[in-house]
This record gives structure tokens, sequence and C-alpha cells, in this order.
């Protein structure tokens, strides 16, 4: 099994590039770290918005990173599944638990980056407001930025972006489904 760590600040293009990464490699699983935040934050029963979302993954950051990363990837089959992407990784302490947990995998640090103007549209198309993302959730993404072993920029094509990481990888495009 390989692993894809996607990281990025809000409307990078992480769950966009997932998708295409799920489409593309059969037995491929992906996972997200926002899933299980928006899983806690539901069961609360209060309202589920951005600003809930980032206190509950502060709560579960301060339970440790070691649970919070295995029940977010510790379903995964090691013996069925070809690609574990792991989506939404926004801390310095996240790769490295990712890292170790999966210690005995090739596992791939990938960073979308995009320009404050594209940001900007994204936020604007999901009807969010821009204050609710200037948060301490996404304070380490620069550091994050720092360690990731492919940087994807906004202007790369997505198919292009799957080429290279899978090539990175060692995985045959043609064996994906």
């Amino acid at each position: 099994m390989k692993v894809v760590c996607l990281a990025g600040g809000i409307a990078s293009g992480k769950t966009t590039l997932a998708e295409a990464l799920e489409t593309a490699v059969d037995k491929c699983v992906r996972r997200a770290f926002g899933d299980v935040v928006r899983r806690h934050a539901a069961a609360t029963g209060g309202i589920v918005d951005r600003r809930a979302l980032q206190e509950t993954g502060e709560r579960l950051i301060e339970r440790g990173w070691s649970s919070f990363v295995a029940e977010t990837i510790g379903d995964v089959d090691e013996g069925v599944t070809r690609l574990l992407v792991v989506e939404g990784i926004r801390h310095i302490a996240a790769v490295h638990e990712v890292r170790r947990q999966m210690k005995h995998h090739d596992t791939l640090l990938v960073f979308m980056h995009v320009s404050d103007d594209v940001t900007g549209r994204r936020i604007d198309e999901r009807l969010e407001r821009h204050e609710e993302t200037a948060h301490r959730v996404e304070s380490e993404i620069p550091l994050v930025r720092s360690m990731a072993d492919v940087l994807v920029d906004d202007t790369d094509p997505v198919d292009e972006v799957v080429t290279t990481i899978l090539d990175r990888l060692g995985i045959d495009e043609e064996l994906g489904s």
C-alpha cells in the first residue's frame, strides 16, 4: 500500500485531487480528517458551521494526534488497499503521526497551493464568510508546505498532478479503475 497525504488551506483543491486519485487507482481508499471532525461535531447536536468544526477539530487535537489519526485511517485494510489518500492535513504533527502509523508504507506529502484570488473565489462560491477561514487551525500550513514532497499549484491540471503523484509512488495508471 502507498499513502498520499493531501495538505493545503481551505478551498485549495484537496477534495478534487482526492477524488481524481480515487478514480485513477483501483483499490484506492480515501479518508479525511474533516469527515472525523464533522462526525464529532454532528454528535453534539448543535449547529455544524465552520466555527463549530474548527472548535471540534481543536478538541480532537487536544486528545492527541495518535487517536485522531487512528480514528481517521485506522479502519483501512492494508492488505487490500493499494492507495490510501489522507485528505485535510493542516498540521505538522498530523504529517508525523500518519507517517508513524504508516511507517511500513511509502508516504508522499502533497501540498496544494492556490493564490489568494482563487481561494477567495472558491470561498465565495461556497457562500462562506472569509473571516471564518482565518483561524489558528490554518496557522501551520506554511510549515506543512515546507515539508511537502510534491507542490501543486492551482494552475496545474488535475490529470497531470495525478500522473505526477502516481509516478512518484511507482503506481501504474493502467492498473487503475
